[in-house]
């Protein structure tokens, strides 16, 4: 019961950051968001992972 709504750039991994969002130990610094026009189903995972289309 899962789907992907869009995509991002996953640009730097750093471990301190002034942001109110981080939450160390580790954040990701993520840009141009896109949100695609239509729910793609797929089922999720825990962390990271390729998704396969």
């Amino acid at each position: 019961m899962g789907g992907i709504i869009g995509e991002v750039d996953l640009v730097d991994v750093v471990t301190s950051s002034r942001s109110k969002w981080f939450e160390g130990p580790f954040g990701l610094v993520l840009e141009n968001a896109r949100i695609w026009p239509k729910l793609v189903p797929y089922n999720g995972k825990l962390g990271l992972f390729d998704v396969e289309l």
